[in-house]
């Protein structure tokens, strides 16, 4: 159930909902933990702005984008969505907050990655995401400390 309400969960840990609040958040905060989320968020963020920049090949398919860009936009914020990409894949601990900004980007059409809009949202998204994702103690939802249990 919780991955099908995922983008729901998602948008509200990002606002800053406390993961401890319901059962579903709780469990989808531990989800977004999980290193193969981070992969795929990566890989999916990775994606887009190779099709920005280079176009669909060998290392970018329309397959994975959620939906259409604007492709300048995109390059433009191609630095920025490469260090969100390289710290998604860190094997490193990271803010929930952070994790759920980086999924609503990367998943939510209505996002400033897909906006089509005269003013660039993007850039400040990627780095408030990027920002979250340094994780604080009470971020770190399941990792073996005893409040948590």
């Amino acid at each position: 159930r919780v991955r099908w309400k995922r983008l729901e969960l998602d948008a509200e840990l990002a606002g800053g909902a406390d993961p401890e609040q319901t059962e579903e958040l709780a469990l989808r905060a531990q989800q977004l933990q999980e290193p193969a989320t981070g992969q795929r968020l990566a890989i999916g963020i990775e994606n887009v702005f190779r099709l920005a920049t280079i176009g669909p090949g060998p290392g970018a398919t329309t397959a994975l984008s959620v939906a259409a860009f604007d492709r300048n936009r995109v390059a433009a914020n191609e630095p920025g969505l490469a260090y969100l990409a390289e710290k998604l894949r860190a094997q490193e601990p990271h803010g929930v907050r952070g994790l759920a900004m980086a999924s609503v980007l990367y998943e939510d059409s209505a996002s400033p990655l897909y906006a089509k809009t005269d003013v660039d949202t993007l850039k400040p998204a990627v780095r408030t995401a990027i920002a979250a994702l340094e994780a604080s103690p009470a971020e770190l939802v399941g990792m073996g400390s005893s409040s948590d249990q």
